[in-house]
């Protein structure tokens, strides 16, 4: 097989399945329903004890097998292929989350158009704004989610280096540049050393055994884990391709982009006085549209800046989801 990734080029596809949506609310929820930092630090001790190791694992089992998800685990285990090899249909479930991710890739692409633009100017404005997309709206919704689908599919089916490749190779290092510009803009409201605080600064009395849980589920989520999107990029690796240093590249570069997405999110909900344990879509398209509305005409520039560095981690996501079946 001549359709092989570049090192870098796995280094940012794979990073790029496990960047996405879960960076953006589910990170930041868990951390503020958590206790800030002290469940940043276990979720940081689970992904390295935990997650890392069964990473490396999927990544070992697609480089040797070299095949879809089915036939790797099959050829992995000659005496038991028939068992098996139903592991590799988990990438059912991949594409079970990219059921509902590509319905929301349609809200976050309706909400890149309409910020550039219009911003709700109070909750209630905001609540009713979300309310008509899912419910008022449907031909808009539909239109949002086929526009995305389409895209995903016709990156996947441009195959390794022509369509994952290529779009992770510029769409990865642009989502860092634009979180690293609204990092930096953060630090000029008071919200960020609150933030900072909150994420950096541990406090071990929020932690409970559900924390655990809760982290060790994030460890597993934003790494992909158990789906088979890993096993199957790592089908691609090309030759001479240290697992071990990649492997570590690719957790470090999940881990910082989801610091980085809670260092703006919770900057602009101290600046606010909003409540920092708020969780899932209301999070993002309720409480941080009526934020940005706050700061006048910079905040429809931040906004847009913000939902379009969502829009990237959702697409490098999606495609990653889509890829086991059709590599299959």
């Amino acid at each position: 097989m001549n359709d092989k990734f570049t090192r870098i080029g796995f280094i940012l596809a794979v990073a790029g399945s496990a960047v996405g949506l879960g960076n953006a609310w589910k990170f930041p929820t868990l951390v503020g329903q958590n206790g800030g930092s002290a469940f940043i630090l276990l979720y940081l001790l689970l992904t390295f004890l935990v997650s890392f190791v069964l990473f490396i694992g999927e990544i070992c089992i697609g480089r040797i097998g070299e095949s879809d998800p089915v036939d790797s685990y099959r050829r992995l285990a000659p005496k038991h292929k028939e068992v098996w090899s139903k592991a590799g249909f988990l990438m059912i479930t991949a594409l079970l989350i990219y059921s509902f991710y590509s319905v929301v890739m349609g809200w976050i692409l309706k909400y890149t158009i309409t910020s550039a633009f219009s911003l709700p100017s109070d909750m209630a404005q905001s609540g009713e704004m979300f309310s008509a997309l899912l419910k008022d709206s449907p031909a808009v919704a539909i239109a949002c989610f086929s526009v995305m689908s389409l895209v995903c599919f016709y990156i996947v089916s441009r195959g390794i280096k022509s369509g994952i490749e290529r779009l992770n190779v510029w769409m990865m290092p642009a989502l860092f540049i634009l979180l690293m510009l609204m990092v930096a803009y953060s630090t000029s409201f008071d919200g960020f050393s609150k933030s900072a605080k909150f994420l950096l600064v541990p406090d071990f009395s929020a932690l409970n055994s559900k924390s655990v849980l809760e982290a060790l589920g994030l460890a597993f989520f934003t790494l992909s884990l158990g789906v088979t999107t890993i096993t199957t990029y790592a089908a691609s690796l090309p030759e001479r391709t240290n697992i071990l240093t990649s492997s570590i590249n690719i957790v470090l570069i999940n881990v910082l982009i989801g610091i980085m997405m809670g260092l703006v999110v919770f900057t602009f909900i101290f600046e606010f006085n909003a409540d920092p344990a708020q969780s899932g879509p209301g999070l993002i398209f309720v409480s941080l549209a009526v934020l940005f509305s706050k700061l006048g005409a910079i905040g429809h520039v931040l906004a847009f800046a913000f939902f379009l560095t969502l829009l990237f981690a959702a697409i490098t996501s999606a495609i990653s989801m889509i890829e086991p079946a059709v590599y299959y």
